[in-house]
């Protein structure tokens, strides 16, 4: 109860926590498989200039060519502190079920883009990869 009203706060004062919706816990212990996986990491950085870069940017800065327009603003991955702030399973959650109130589509099994586990795990290796800072 504690934990939702901070993230409705937050949401008020911020608009911001509406676009990372939280993990279940079951998703929250994965941990990539993939992790510093040189073959991953390019598959990932395909599939990524594929699904992500239109919106996310090739420097993962949020500033794609479809962003201009989306409300809320497009997550930027390589602000500092993003990505090491989230666990693995926080990103894979997102990716394959998408966050509601925002343009981010679900891209796991059974949806438009049907990405599997691999292909998923594969992404957030090439984004860990290029924008953590």
């Amino acid at each position: 109860m504690k934990r939702t009203l901070i993230m409705s706060v937050v949401t008020l004062v911020s608009g911001v926590a509406l676009a990372i919706p939280d993990a279940p816990a079951d998703y929250l212990a994965k941990k990539n498989p993939v992790d510093g996986n040189k073959e991953a990491i390019a598959k990932g950085a395909k599939l990524y200039e594929k699904r992500c870069q239109k919106c996310h940017g090739e420097k993962g800065d949020g500033q794609g060519k479809s962003a201009k327009d989306l409300n809320p603003e497009v997550t930027a991955f390589n602000k500092p502190g993003y990505l090491k702030g989230r666990k693995d399973g926080q990103l894979y959650w997102i990716i394959e079920q998408g966050s509601p109130k925002t343009d981010m589509d679900s891209f796991g099994p059974g949806t438009n883009y049907n990405h599997s586990a691999d292909d998923i795990w594969a992404m957030i290796a090439y984004m860990r990869s290029k924008f953590t800072k």
